[in-house]
């Protein structure tokens, strides 16, 4: 952060906190609350750490200048007792000019302390009389890059000798394991060594498998270690677990749940459904050998059993694997003396400790994470074949560190995104050899370096006039989607016409790295907001220089990387993405047909994880998997075999380029393409994406479409009409410009153009849910567990169904859906998700012919419940309570909740540490200045306000003193209620046959 940055973002902390700082420092002197109910974003104001550091036992641990982020620095821990047990209190506290810092540590800046590169000045000599000679300008730490060597070091040898120690007590801890006669021997010994479990387990069944089996089951039918009988089933015969598999510390219904999980598991494992991987370590907390066996359903990254096996020695180990060492892992130990590698089976993947390696490559790797604001230093050594045979990896918060474990070597060195750097009037003592820096720095250090060529840009001016006449629209965000409008839907982002050349060109780029710089930048800045799932959309006009669109789009894969994030990037092309080719013989143009070249750009997209929509759709379906329906695919498709394949996409995209074909005044004839097409070939290219479009339109109709586009409908389409549902987004125009009235949607509006800095994301809700059954006319099916499942999936709703079942129905009636199971006998039972309840009729087809009446009698009282539940939702959150509503519960945070009784409205205030333990307030008011007393603030804020709040609806309550509620009717009640609330995914999930069965619901 530089010193702007850090005084933003300390007026905006004084700014956005003075009355909340007033009003806990006076709470904290007044002792009425503690450090802990302080905002966790308030606790570093200088304000609230001085008070605190009043109350509590002070030990510094740093402080100091940082000269990257141009401000002096306080890290200290606060030793206090709280409720008799001894606490930490961690604060950093920054400031931006020394005067505060002397001050706050009142004359304190020596011990503990570095000013790697602050220069005092005079008047600060003698103003606080500072003695240069006691003054630290190096680092906090000693250690250097030096004392991390390929062999072990001294704290390393130290550390395996313990290990040893370690092993030699495990050894006689197992010995006492199996001299284990009885069960609650065995009991009381696994309880008190439970952090070990795998270990003395696999033990145990490796010294008597029989009694172990007896002993263990035992061990997991009274509660013990939930899915360790899964890993038993790797060892002894799956149907003898199932068998003696009868968990007691469940209620019967939900022990008979898990054991029909545990067949099913069981049937997918000798069905060899779930596939088997295995590799072998050694372990250094126990310094056993281990055999990992892991089992994966195909296409999932995620195990759902593992199996530990321990091996005291390597040559038991190599016995078991019958001497194929690949896939294990030995770096960190010791062989025994006599290791013949001749013996073994040894690849790649095998990794022999350091003694036994060759020609190893030693590599390390400097740099600044602008992801974490860390500096960190890797230390390598790799074999031959490129595997990682041991490894340091060093993380510095502050430059000097850094600089000093480096002993200034900086060369090398990765800081091309340490803006800090720029704070450094004097690099001479730094050896930046090659680092990676900024065009400014390099100046600075008067090095040369390759300049890239002047950037040319050309502006169309009808389009510029466009740009300057829409620019509060593109600067207007629209503000951010609340929370009920995200519920159960997906962010579609989307931005266009990013015009890199312009950017280069504006931000005077001179090197490559000062385009990557740049790139960095903007793409940190689009993904700063999409946090929410989703996709994004990149609209055309990226760039106009291929190598540079190129450039941008390994950035921005790189930044999604990092990010870890689930995004899935769609870009479609622009007219400028074309001006680098040309379909007629030039010197000064690659000669290539637009096929050709829209290949050339879907190359690079694909390879770095993204997708090219041009003339196609593509789909967004469960678990972020996107397909694609190609535009020759498109073509001949049937219209029920493309709702087939679009049944269960969650987005659906159509759209490319579009052109212009249709546009008299702004198209090929005034060069938007340069060379590479021709009006001829737009009007053609138009015809194709509009003949597309049209059957698009036909075959989805009703279906929710992203028709996504560089250029405007109006320029692809002969006909002026919007298709219902259907959402719009498009750029070229440079006239941003947005519509969406729910039924009809068009967003044009995030066209960067050529003059703006700011580059956002902006989006939309798309809805997230598919039904399974949409095209089923109205009657009753019988279905599959597969298709039951894969119904509440498409609607978003968590459910586990294990339930064996002699049939399964499927009722839909005008929309609604009722699923019944029945039994061999005839019986009838309601399912509700993995649920079920006995119903009385026997047949089906009265269930049928009523349930438009049931769901009319419970409709009509439960929407005036649920309008009154978010009344009180959106009271909550105006005081920045969580608002969250499920069942006849809202949530005011995680342990403080709102009761609202269905019969007579009335609401319970209650604080919940578990489903049985709740203590009741006498009104929200109480509860909230008792247990949260920043939103009891904001409460009393807006009672002098006299705002629109839940003022009034607060003072209702249903109790009237602080009580010990322990039943947990109210959660049977906010069940039954959720049941009810399903009709919104229009599911009929409770049954109502005569009016005074509503008492029962």
């Amino acid at each position: 952060m530089d010193k702007g940055e850090s005084c933003a973002e300390n007026e905006r902390r004084a700014f956005l906190s003075a009355d909340e700082i007033e009003f806990y420092v006076g709470q904290l002197k007044k002792k009425s609350i503690s450090f802990f109910d302080v905002p966790e974003e308030l606790r570093n104001h200088p304000s609230i750490v001085s008070v605190e550091r009043k109350k509590g036992i002070r030990k510094s641990e740093k402080r100091g200048y940082d000269v990257v982020r141009n401000n002096f620095f306080v890290e200290e821990s606060i030793y206090w007792n709280r409720f008799g047990e001894k606490v930490v209190s961690k604060n950093n506290v920054v400031f931006d000019c020394f005067c505060d810092y002397y001050n706050f540590l009142q004359g304190d800046i020596y011990e503990n302390a570095c000013y790697y590169k602050y220069g005092f000045s005079q008047d600060e000599q003698i103003k606080y009389s500072i003695n240069l000679s006691r003054i630290n300008f190096e680092s906090f730490i000693d250690k250097n890059i030096d004392d991390f060597t390929l062999n072990r070091s001294e704290n390393e040898t130290k550390e395996y000798e313990k290990g040893e120690e370690n092993k030699k007590i495990l050894k006689i801890l197992v010995e006492e394991l199996n001299r284990c006669v009885t069960y609650q021997e065995f009991e009381r010994f696994i309880d008190e060594y439970s952090f070990l479990e795998d270990f003395f387990l696999y033990e145990f069944i490796e010294h008597d498998k029989e009694k172990a089996f007896d002993f263990i089951m035992r061990l997991i039918n009274n509660g013990f270690s939930f899915g360790f009988e899964k890993s038993l089933c790797l060892i002894y015969d799956p149907q003898k677990i199932l068998d003696f598999y009868d968990n007691q510390c469940y209620a019967k219904s939900t022990a008979k749940k898990h054991k029909s999980r545990l067949k099913h598991f069981i049937d997918d494992l000798v069905g060899g459904k779930i596939k088997k991987y295995y590799r072998s370590y050694f372990d250094e907390k126990t310094h056993y050998f281990i055999c990992l066996c892991r089992g994966k359903y195909d296409g999932n990254s995620f195990p759902v059993v593992s199996l530990y096996k321990y091996f005291e020695t390597f040559e038991d180990l190599a016995k078991y694997l019958k001497n194929d060492l690949t896939y294990c892992d030995f770096s960190n130990a010791i062989l025994p003396d006599n290791f013949d590698l001749s013996k073994y089976k040894i690849d790649k993947s095998t990794k022999l400790p350091i003694s036994y390696q060759k020609k190893l490559i030693y590599k390390v790797t400097k740099k600044y994470n602008r992801a974490k604001d860390r500096f960190t230093v890797c230390q390598t050594w790799e074999n031959e074949s490129g595997v990682i045979i041991k490894s340091y990896d060093h993380e510095f918060k502050y430059f000097f560190e850094f600089v000093h474990f480096l002993k200034n070597d900086l060369s090398n060195a990765d800081l091309l995104f340490c803006d800090g750097l720029s704070n450094i009037s004097d690099f001479s003592d730094l050896d930046l050899k090659n680092a990676r820096l900024k065009s400014d720095i390099l100046d600075k250090l008067n090095v040369g370096y390759k300049k890239i060529e002047n950037v040319v840009v050309e502006n169309f001016p009808e389009i510029e006039k466009n740009e300057d006449e829409s620019v509060a629209a593109l600067i207007d965000s629209r503000g951010e989607l609340t929370f009920e409008e995200l519920r159960g839907n997906q962010c579609v982002y989307y931005i266009s016409d990013l015009h890199l050349m312009h950017r280069i060109k504006n931000a005077k780029c001179k090197t490559v790295n000062d385009e990557l710089y740049l790139f960095q930048k903007i793409i940190d800045e689009l993904l700063d907001n999409a946090n929410k799932k989703g996709i994004i959309l990149i609209g055309g006009d990226t760039a106009s220089d291929f190598e540079i669109f190129k450039l941008f789009v390994e950035v921005l894969r790189d930044s999604l990387d990092e990010k870890i994030s689930r995004q899935k990037v769609v870009f479609v092309l622009g007219n400028h993405e074309l001006w680098n080719f040309s379909c007629e013989e030039d010197s000064n143009y690659v000669y290539s047909a637009f096929d050709e070249i829209v290949d050339k750009y879907r190359k690079v997209i694909s390879e770095n994880g993204m997708f090219l929509l041009q003339n196609n759709i593509i789909l967004k379906t469960d678990s972020d998997i996107i397909e694609e329906i190609s535009s020759q695919e498109l073509k001949s498709i049937a219209k029920t075999d493309l709702l087939h394949r679009v049944n269960k996409a969650r987005i659906i995209l159509f759209g490319g380029l579009g052109f212009s074909g249709y546009n008299k005044t702004f198209n090929a004839d005034q060069g938007i393409y340069r060379n590479a097409i021709s009006r001829q070939q737009e009007v053609e290219e138009t015809r194709k994406f509009e003949a597309l479009y049209k059957k698009v339109c036909s075959d989805l109709i009703g279906k929710r479409v992203v028709i996504f586009t560089h250029t405007p409908k109006s320029d692809w389409c002969a006909d002026d009409v919007l298709i219902k549902n259907f959402v719009y987004v498009s750029g070229h125009t440079h006239r941003n410009y947005f519509y969406d009235d729910g039924d009809y949607r068009i967003y044009s509006d995030n066209q960067i153009g050529y003059k703006q800095d700011k580059c956002r994301l902006k989006y939309f809700a798309l809805e997230d849910d598919y039904d399974v059954f949409e095209y089923y006319e109205d009657g009753i099916y019988p279905i599959t567990r597969e298709q039951y499942i894969d119904f509440y999936r498409g609607k978003n709703i968590m459910m586990t169904f294990y339930r064996e079942f002699y049939k399964l129905f499927m009722l839909k009636n005008k929309g609604y859906y009722m699923f019944v199971l029945q039994s061999e006998n005839g019986n009838f039972l309601l399912l509700n998700g993995g649920m079920v309840k006995f119903i009385t009729q026997k047949s089906l087809k009265y269930y049928y012919d009523n349930m438009s009446s049931v769901i009319a009698l419970i409709k009509t009282p439960l929407d005036k419940y649920s309008e009154y539940q978010k009344l009180i939702s959106h009271d909550v959150k105006a005081i920045g309570g969580d608002g969250h509503i499920h069942g006849a519960i809202v949530d005011i945070d995680f342990y403080n909740h709102i009761y609202i009784n269905p019969i007579d409205f009335k609401m319970t205030a209650y604080r919940a540490e578990n489903i049985t333990k709740k203590e009741v307030f006498d009104g929200v008011p109480t509860l909230l200045e008792k247990e949260c007393p920043q939103l009891y603030a904001n409460y009393l804020k807006q009672i002098e306000g006299r705002t629109e709040t839940a003022v009034s609806l607060f003072s209702s309550s249903s109790a009237n003193e602080l009580q010990i509620y322990l039943e947990s009717n109210i959660y049977e009640a906010s069940r039954i209620i959720k049941k009810m609330q399903k009709l919104e995914s229009n599911i009929l999930s409770i049954w109502i046959d005569q009016p005074q069965d509503r008492l029962l619901m």
